[in-house]
């Protein structure tokens, strides 16, 4: 969803926005793609900005900004503890956490939680990396339109979007290649 693909010739083909699928009617719905439209500027596509972000790391309350990130690669996941495919690459997130180098690299969960559920979640999953929690204020899900989870995200230094959904194991083999260099 809200992915752009491009149908025809690579240099010549016409970009879409994919607007989901009528599973019922068996359609993919697709709506025309102008990449110069400015309301198209912080969609959540490989090779993007990711749209500036201003919230509170759940447990401590500090601020965390899109802007206090850069010069790093951000990984951001977004999660919810309901989300079976979330929580079984808990582990290994938090063992790839443990290895880097915060200097470089930075984790953050956003999570679709209640307070309750995310704090529950935090210990029984022992979560090492920060949290923010999307809610009524920051609406972290909404702004960046996050339809499904888990879904994530790598920034490179600069705040462009270099990949997205990586397993665990994808995203510890490109954090290596990228410090390699």
């Amino acid at each position: 969803m809200n992915q752009i693909i491009t149908l025809g010739n690579m240099l010549g083909g016409k970009k879409y926005k994919n607007l989901g699928v009528d599973w019922y009617n068996e359609v993919l719905t697709l709506e025309g793609f102008d990449p110069d439209d400015t309301k198209n500027e912080y969609l959540i596509q490989v090779g993007n900005m990711l749209e500036p972000f201003e919230a509170k790391e759940f447990l401590s309350q500090n601020n965390i900004t899109s802007d206090s990130l850069k010069g790093k690669y951000v990984f951001i996941d977004f999660w919810g503890t309901g989300c079976r495919g979330c929580v079984a690459t808990m582990p290994k997130l938090n063992e790839i956490y443990k290895k880097i180098d915060k200097m470089q690299v930075a984790f953050i969960g956003i999570a679709i939680d209640g307070p309750v559920a995310l704090k529950k979640g935090i210990g029984k999953y022992q979560i090492q990396f920060p949290q923010i929690r999307s809610d009524s204020v920051n609406k972290l899900f909404e702004k960046y339109k996050v339809t499904g989870i888990p879904t994530s995200i790598l920034l490179d230094r600069e705040g462009r979007i270099l990949d997205m959904n990586l397993s665990p194991e994808e995203l510890e083999d490109k954090l290596k290649e990228l410090l390699v260099h």
